[in-house]
């Protein structure tokens, strides 16, 4: 007899959403919806001052992982830092310094679990040229008498061969968590659509199953922006054009997914009263459900888009 297990991710924009109001009630009313064992959270920020951390954010002196832990109920949280960090000023004109004694704001990547956590681990990407540190955190939980590692990412943007840089080390990464057989699970945002390099690599030399895969090769289903074109950003009237967030799981596993979903407005899975608000953040939130079977190793997944 398998058991569910819910696991999702979002991209939280440092809790500022597409309507660029700071909210991080907002954020967790849309992550107690989901309804979800665990949760992979990227651009992610906890201020030791009160400061604008990155350029889109807002001052604040919050710990965003331990809030977001909090409001949306959920009975865990790991975070994992990968730069340091203080900005000035707006997008088009300001600056930001990292990694310097002045900078008060850390920001990373973050997981939320219902379920205890065993382990964990990091790994920091090597340094891309001049481009902004990148990171992986790695969270070791058991569910069904079975263990299983939940890793949550977010590789670089706008540069292909960065993000299949990181992804040869995130391989690797997910090859030694996974060498005792443990099954793996992977989940962020790899600003990567399927077809890029990356995410073959990834495919392939691990390798693991994605679960966009469907039989319905028409299905356009997409995560950015939230709110659909950026000419529609306050409304909701256009789908997303891109599919950046993925949930990948090893193909040697003990799970098998049984279906996976982008929410959007109203979406309530959670028992209670929150609902998925599209404008918290710029990224719509994606879950996928899994069966797990302790004992038995699946050849293949198959999953079912909702």
């Amino acid at each position: 007899m398998s058991t569910p297990l819910k696991v999702a991710t979002y991209n939280v924009h440092s809790c500022v959403g597409s309507d660029w109001k700071y909210s991080p009630a907002r954020v967790a009313s849309t992550l107690a919806a989901l309804g979800s064992d665990l949760i992979a959270l990227q651009e992610i920020e906890a201020n030791d001052e009160f400061q604008q951390t990155r350029l889109w954010s807002e001052a604040h002196h919050d710990d965003q992982p331990e809030l977001l832990r909090s409001l949306s109920g959920m009975k865990h949280v790991r975070f994992a830092k990968c730069i340091n960090c203080i900005a000035t000023g707006t997008l088009s004109n300001g600056k930001e310094k990292h990694n310097k004694p002045e900078c008060k704001g850390r920001f990373g990547v973050a997981i939320l679990s219902n379920l205890d956590i065993l382990d964990e681990r990091t790994l920091v990407f090597k340094k891309y040229k001049k481009k902004t540190f990148r990171n992986v955190l790695a969270v070791k939980v058991e569910f069904n008498n079975t263990p299983l590692w939940f890793l949550c990412t977010h590789l670089g943007c706008h540069s292909g061969p960065e993000q299949h840089a990181q992804s040869l080390e995130l391989a690797e990464f997910i090859k030694e968590l996974s060498a005792d057989g443990t099954p793996v699970l992977l989940a962020g945002d790899t600003n990567s659509p399927p077809w890029f390099a990356a995410m073959r690599h990834l495919r392939n030399s691990v390798p693991m199953v994605d679960t966009w895969a469907s039989a319905n090769a028409c299905d356009c289903s997409t995560t950015f922006p939230a709110l659909g074109l950026p000419c529609c950003y306050s409304w909701t009237c256009c789908p997303p054009m891109l599919k950046l967030d993925h949930i990948y799981a090893t193909q040697t596993s003990q799970v098998t997914c049984v279906g996976t979903r982008v929410h959007v407005n109203g979406d309530s899975e959670g028992g209670g009263s929150e609902a998925v608000d599209l404008q918290a953040s710029d990224h719509r939130p994606l879950s996928a459900m899994f069966n797990v079977r302790p004992g038995v190793e699946v050849a293949d997944v198959n999953v079912i888009e909702r």
